[in-house]
């Protein structure tokens, strides 16, 4: 008979309590904005609510213009902090090619910085500063047509007017849908417009918006699709997250794709500001 030593469980009382639970996001080098890390840290940031330990989020490049996948997990974790600010959550962003000595030296000086990047032993954070205000700028709007994602929806066809109102010779107005007109509204065409056009288009699917942008000979894209969503993080579930995520952040990604292979003169994409308008 062999024996063997097992270690004896602590009893529960002597269990330490979890101080930090860092959530650390992988390199993602698509640029794409990523379906499986903002479901993640929402997943997360739900489960230690009522919250023990403090919560940080860890990426590597995520706050660069080539990399920023993850900026829909950093958008969850603002949204936590304005909800639950016991939870503490932090996040924090190293370089690329941090190694993993690095990584550790950010998450030990996290501080109290609720965000903050760490580029070698630099760290960075946000902070508002008196400047001197930019010199409004009238440029002339590029001629030709103008196609607007989510053409149907309030912001959609405020863009299409003032498009026009600029002297765009065509508007083409872009909607899932692809409905003449959306809860009765329209759009007024003024006197010398050429031509404005409704069409469907699911953003989403790179299919629908390559095939638009490459056939309509246009010469800018205004990107106001998105759709609102109500509820608190406590109660918002992973596919409704994907359901708000799609026209938005994914659809920006396939306009953004498009423009480029397009060679367009003008893009355009409007961001949310539902976070900020919750809590003025």
């Amino acid at each position: 008979m062999r024996s063997s030593s097992v270690p004896l469980a602590r009893p529960k009382d002597e269990v330490p309590a979890l101080e930090q639970i860092t959530l650390l996001l992988k390199i993602d080098d698509s640029g794409a904005p990523s379906l499986t890390g903002a479901p993640l840290a929402l997943t997360l940031a739900q489960h230690l609510m009522p919250p023990p330990p403090r919560l940080v989020l860890l990426t590597r490049g995520a706050l660069t213009s080539s990399s920023a996948a993850h900026g829909g997990a950093w958008g969850i974790a603002r949204v936590a902090r304005l909800e639950h600010a016991a939870l503490r959550l932090q996040s924090v962003d190293t370089r690329r090619s941090a190694s993993s000595a690095e990584a550790a030296a950010a998450l030990l000086g996290a501080s109290a910085e609720a965000e903050a990047a760490w580029r070698g032993e630099a760290r960075l954070a946000a902070r508002l500063r008196a400047c001197d205000a930019a010199a409004a700028r009238d440029e002339a709007l590029p001629l030709g047509a103008h196609l607007v994602t989510g053409g149907l929806g309030g912001l959609g066809l405020r863009a299409g007017a003032l498009l026009l109102e600029r002297g765009a010779s065509r508007v083409v107005l872009a909607s899932r849908g692809g409905a003449a007109s959306l809860d009765g509204r329209t759009l007024q065409r003024p006197v010398g417009a050429t031509a404005v056009a409704v069409v469907a288009c699911d953003g989403a699917e790179a299919g629908d918006v390559g095939a638009l942008v490459q056939r309509g000979a246009l010469v800018g894209v205004l990107h106001t699709a998105g759709v609102g969503d109500k509820g608190l993080l406590q109660q918002l579930a992973a596919v409704r997250l994907a359901w708000v995520h799609a026209p938005k952040a994914a659809a920006a990604w396939r306009v953004h794709g498009a423009a480029v292979a397009a060679a367009l003169e003008c893009l355009v994409v409007w961001s949310s500001v539902g976070a900020g308008l919750a809590h003025v």
